[in-house]
């Protein structure tokens, strides 16, 4: 099991948007987990927007109830979905349309995950990608109850990069290998944010949220894509197998010692021995050491969802 002590990214003229001060509270409706149940969610409709243009996606939320229990895997998570819009699949199987979600961790009790893809094939035949990126630590807060609400946002574009970045592990019937798929990564083609979900998960325990619709908006200005290579590298600190291990995801790290785990994440040892106990800690893109960050701060990452599923 993986598990992620921290996230640290390149810092970048591109990146999502913290929201320290938010302004007046939208109106908000309740997500409750019920006995029994596992999840629950708030989904809102959009008209979809162009993904040549620079896009914000925003929500207010706050956890009213919550179970920091790490067997009860709490999280609150923000999904967008997307649709590969071509001519020809258009004309030919629209309902095949290859289609994107992309999954950002707003709260988590558990430590996270790298960020992570995921693919299945529907009864349908279509398939559904999920990108899971990692935590925004100025876009994230700890899986507890909270007396009042805050605003997320984020720069979609960013996500958009990092989703189109690497193949997905796909495969087409359950007796079927898998096989790598890369997503098409013409913007003009694709049509961003047909649905979004805020998602509460607490493995059976009671737990309840209160969220604004998500917000989607367009700054009406062309995004500059080629701004991805700048936009992409993230480095963490993880533990596999009780040993201290770096993680890089975004282009073929340098040195020795990498090896590639998915799409295009690597791993390597950097000695020394850890647990599931141990602190979180950052690396210093800088000068390569190890320090303790000022404020310890979790995140999760998820697999594959039907929640877009046709």
């Amino acid at each position: 099991m993986l598990r992620t002590l921290a996230l640290a990214t390149l810092s970048v003229s591109f990146v999502p948007i913290a929201s320290a001060q938010s302004p007046a509270m939208p109106p908000m409706k309740t997500i409750a987990i019920k006995p029994g149940d596992s999840d629950a969610y708030l989904e809102t409709t959009h008209k979809p927007l162009a993904a040549t243009e620079e896009l914000e996606v925003s929500v207010f939320a706050r956890l009213a109830k919550a179970d920091s229990a790490a067997e009860h895997d709490g999280k609150l998570v923000l999904k967008i979905s997307s649709t590969f819009d071509s001519p020809e699949s258009h004309s030919h199987a629209p309902d095949l349309r290859p289609r994107l979600i992309i999954e950002i961790p707003l709260s988590s009790a558990n430590d996270a995950y790298g960020e992570s893809r995921a693919c299945r094939r529907g009864g349908d035949g279509a398939l559904t990608f999920v990108y899971t990126a990692g935590l925004d630590e100025d876009n994230f807060v700890p899986f507890k109850v909270a007396q009042t609400g805050r605003e997320f946002r984020f720069l979609l574009n960013k996500y958009l990069c990092r989703a189109l970045a690497a193949s997905y592990q796909c495969s087409y019937g359950p007796f079927e290998p898998f096989v790598e798929q890369k997503l098409p990564s013409d913007m003009t083609q694709w049509k961003v944010g047909e649905v979004t979900v805020v998602e509460l998960d607490s493995k059976g325990a009671q737990a309840q949220a209160e969220s604004s619709a998500v917000k989607l908006t367009s700054a009406k200005k062309p995004f500059d894509y080629a701004s991805c290579a700048k936009i992409a590298p993230s480095d963490g600190l993880c533990c596999v197998g009780n040993k201290t291990t770096t993680w890089h995801c975004g282009g073929t790290p340098v040195g020795e010692g990498w090896h590639k785990v998915s799409g295009d994440c690597y791993h390597r040892e950097t000695g020394g021995s850890c647990s599931d106990t141990d602190p979180p800690k950052e690396i210093d893109l800088q000068s390569d050491s190890i320090r303790l960050p000022n404020n310890e701060k979790k995140s999760n990452g998820n697999s594959l969802d039907a929640k877009f599923a046709k």
